[in-house]
């Protein structure tokens, strides 16, 4: 197993703690705790599927344009290209168990993501991302990992490749070797 505070990541702007258990050409897998109030803004990952599993405590899932609560011992399986995002509407923080597959780069954006929020580099709510020209650097070098809903994909493409141009130019990147 490898060191556990490598292995940890934490966003304190959304309330997650993913501890990463297993990792295979075929998923990534661990544990998500989230703290009451916390969140997981409303994203489509176009070609992997997300499992979640209860095993404390309740998050209200958003799935397409529908909500389930989902409590311990209980599942529910995201397929590809189904648009989700949750909220941790209890009093106690909840604990599910987590997988993603294939992996592709979602442990790398999440790492990416969670470390700059952690340093307050970059703040992403469930309605807004700052600063913009930062996030769009970053949506730029995943969008082929995840993308914003309702909003076709080939009109996010062209704005968050020319904001990422600007940002590029104005210094910001999408590789954070310090948060792998």
């Amino acid at each position: 197993m490898l060191n556990q505070s490598i292995d940890t990541i934490s966003d304190p702007v959304t309330g997650q703690r993913i501890i990463f258990r297993h990792r295979s050409e075929h998923r990534v897998g661990g544990e998500l705790f989230v703290r009451p109030g916390g969140f997981v803004p409303a994203h489509v990952h176009e070609s992997q599927s997300e499992r979640f599993e209860g095993i404390s405590g309740e998050l209200r899932f958003r799935l397409g344009f529908r909500s389930r609560t989902v409590g311990a011992g209980e599942e529910v399986v995201v397929p590809p290209g189904m648009a989700h995002g949750l909220r941790n509407i209890g009093d106690e923080v909840a604990h599910f168990l987590i997988e993603l597959s294939p992996p592709r780069r979602g442990e790398e954006g999440l790492r990416a993501l969670f470390g700059l929020q952690s340093d307050g580099r970059v703040r992403v709510t469930r309605f807004a991302a700052r600063p913009l020209l930062q996030v769009a650097v970053l949506f730029d070098e995943y969008l082929d990992e995840v993308h914003l809903p309702l909003i076709p994909v080939s009109i996010q493409r062209a704005v968050f490749h020319a904001l990422a141009g600007i940002g590029r130019r104005r210094g910001y990147v999408s590789s954070f070797p310090e948060y792998d």
